[in-house]
């Protein structure tokens, strides 16, 4: 759920966490936040599934 919390960051203009993430805020977050969503939900059905079977 990066690009949501990212999208939030930028929409309430907090510094301090888009330097974190190392990339620029999109220039309409709002707009750009429910698409965030969507597709972090979309690839959660990869990553838990990698992160939950296939650890070395």
């Amino acid at each position: 759920m990066s690009g949501v919390r990212l999208d939030l960051a930028s929409l309430r203009d907090e510094s301090a966490i888009t330097e974190r993430f190392g990339v620029s805020p999109p220039a309409y977050p709002l707009l750009d936040l429910p698409f965030s969503a969507a597709l972090d939900v979309f690839v959660l059905g990869y990553t838990v599934p990698v992160a939950l079977f296939y650890q070395h």
